[in-house]
């Protein structure tokens, strides 16, 4: 993947504030979004939920894939208090 040009001085926060001023989860879906999160280590101040990718390949051949990611939206629905 070609890398863009640098962009000085705004820190993960600040953009996050900037653009999603509501945000207060983010949900990681599949290993690879999981490993890049661990890679970057954003410095974001909100709930961060991974679970499976929800494709059909993964649904199809990981048992319990459907139930766990119905699972993590069903944590995170909660610890938002249902908004």
């Amino acid at each position: 993947m070609a890398e863009g040009p640098e962009r000085p001085g705004r820190s993960t926060r600040s953009m996050c504030a900037l653009r999603l001023p509501r945000l207060e989860a983010v949900v990681l879906l599949g290993k690879k979004a999981q490993a890049a999160y661990k890679l970057v280590k954003p410095s974001i101040l909100v709930s961060v939920y991974g679970t499976y990718h929800p494709s059909a390949q993964v649904i199809n051949r990981i048992q319990g894939s459907r139930e766990g990611i119905l699972g993590t939206f069903r944590e995170i629905a909660v610890a938002l208090g249902g908004k």
